[in-house]
């Protein structure tokens, strides 16, 4: 055989050797499972996602944090005085649109209470009825990571907590 036809049998030799193992590298990245159902591609991912939101639409808080919590929305009118939601107690907000968040603090009993922060069990009944039971939490309060006190259903179905 030629050096030259050696060359380029070498050549494609090492060609398809190289096509396989990235085409294999591609194959185990295209076979793993995301995080969660809920994962788009991108940094900031929603910690639940509703199927073909609705508005207006219907948001039962169920307090259990054992503290009275107080709620509201956030809207770019006037402040508006808070709500008051006893600890078991469950209350039902109406949307009519995604634009106003829902802001949840608690009245403290005490100074030990100053750095509570609250976490979400999520249930999503339809498009446009979700349950959130609000829980009382140690971990610290970090953005978007389902520990916070604002919930924020957008138009496009997530919900983030910051």
């Amino acid at each position: 055989m030629s050096y030259s036809l050696l060359h380029m049998l070498k050549t494609g030799i090492e060609i398809v050797l190289g096509l396989s193992f990235f085409f294999s590298m591609g194959m185990t990245a295209v076979s793993q499972t995301p995080p969660a159902s809920t994962y788009q591609e991108g940094f900031w991912q929603p910690i639940a996602r509703v199927d073909n939101p609705q508005f207006p639409m219907t948001v039962e808080l169920v307090n259990k944090t054992g503290l009275t919590l107080d709620y509201g929305l956030t809207t770019d009118s006037p402040m508006q005085a808070p709500e008051s939601l006893d600890p078991g107690e469950t209350e039902r907000l109406v949307l009519s649109d995604p634009e106003p968040n829902i802001s949840i603090g608690y009245f403290p009993l005490d100074e030990r209470n100053a750095e509570i922060s609250f976490e979400y069990n999520i249930t999503i009944h339809s498009g446009s009825s979700i349950t959130f039971e609000v829980l009382r939490t140690d971990k610290p309060d970090r953005v978007g990571d389902g520990v916070g006190r604002v919930i924020d259903i957008q138009s496009t179905g997530g919900i983030f907590i910051y």
